[in-house]
């Protein structure tokens, strides 16, 4: 049985630590926007008609 590649992970040490100062109040507000926004857009699909086998070479209709 032949492995999974293990991920890539870049480490880049550039510069000093930085530390944010951002409240646990805006990152709750952060939240409960990004869940509201997540119920209210669908997921977006490219041709919700056609099946993967398609290859994409239909001719639209009108």
């Amino acid at each position: 049985m032949a492995q999974a590649n293990p991920p890539r992970v870049r480490v880049v040490e550039d510069g000093p630590k930085v530390e944010l100062n951002v409240s646990t109040e805006n990152i709750g507000q952060v939240v409960l926007l990004a869940r509201a926004f997540d119920e209210k857009v669908p997921p977006v699909e490219d041709n919700p008609g056609s099946s993967p086998g398609d290859g994409g070479d239909r001719v639209p209709q009108r």
